[in-house]
């Protein structure tokens, strides 16, 4: 009994891609829905994305707000000197030094 050569050829050429293709399947699958975002994990992704440029904006505008109070207290702090420098002139005392600790 003889086999046609197109029947073997066509069992080996199945043989050959059928494996694959159901070894593969899950990983292409997998692939291909993440690309998509069909999956949680991908509509989680963008959520997370989103809620870090949120936080990361937060974080700028405190550091804004933390800049501006410094520059407030300076200020107070250099009004204050100069009120108790002109307020000691006036009296005509030398100002008080700040003692420095080490």
């Amino acid at each position: 009994m003889e086999i046609p050569i197109s029947l073997l050829a066509l069992l080996v050429i199945t043989l050959l891609v059928l494996p694959p293709v159901f070894l593969f399947r899950p990983l292409i699958i997998s692939i291909s829905d993440r690309i998509a975002g069909k999956r949680p994990g991908a509509r989680e992704l963008s959520e997370l994305e989103k809620r870090v440029a949120m936080l990361e904006g937060e974080i700028n505008e405190m550091r804004n707000k933390y800049d501006a109070i410094e520059e407030s207290q300076e200020f107070s702090r250099k009004l204050l000197e100069d009120i108790h420098f002109n307020a000691g002139a006036k009296a005509g005392e030398k100002p008080v030094e700040e003692e420095k600790t080490t």
